[in-house]
């Protein structure tokens, strides 16, 4: 997963885009890992990303945009619920469990981007 999003941010020939998901996703491994626990997801993954290919060959930014688009917010649900399945089996670094509704939960005070 982590090589296919880097992969398309290097295609992108947009190093500032590639460097800062790199660092995203580093921030992300916690989550990651607990999602790659579902076959499910994996199979999510694959769908996912097959689309966001697809989205990219055809050369459309309309497309594009839409496709990575639904795969946030797909992703973003998929995580919320296996977070919320849990039980306190893994611990999360702060940045992680703040909400976007208690800016003061963030480390720095700063809320999480919408």
């Amino acid at each position: 997963s982590d090589e296919f999003h880097l992969a398309m941010a290097r295609a992108s020939n947009c190093r500032p885009l590639a460097n800062s998901l790199a660092l995203v996703l580093e921030k992300l491994q916690p989550v990651l890992q607990i999602m790659l626990r579902s076959v499910s997801a994996e199979r999510l993954a694959v769908c996912e990303h097959d689309a966001l290919a697809a989205a990219f060959a055809s050369r459309d930014a309309t497309v594009v945009v839409a496709a990575i688009e639904e795969h946030l917010r797909v992703s973003e649900e998929f995580v919320i619920e296996a977070l919320s399945n849990l039980d306190g089996e893994v611990q999360l670094p702060p940045e992680m469990t703040a909400t976007r509704s208690d800016p003061s939960s963030v480390p720095d005070g700063q809320p999480p981007p919408a």
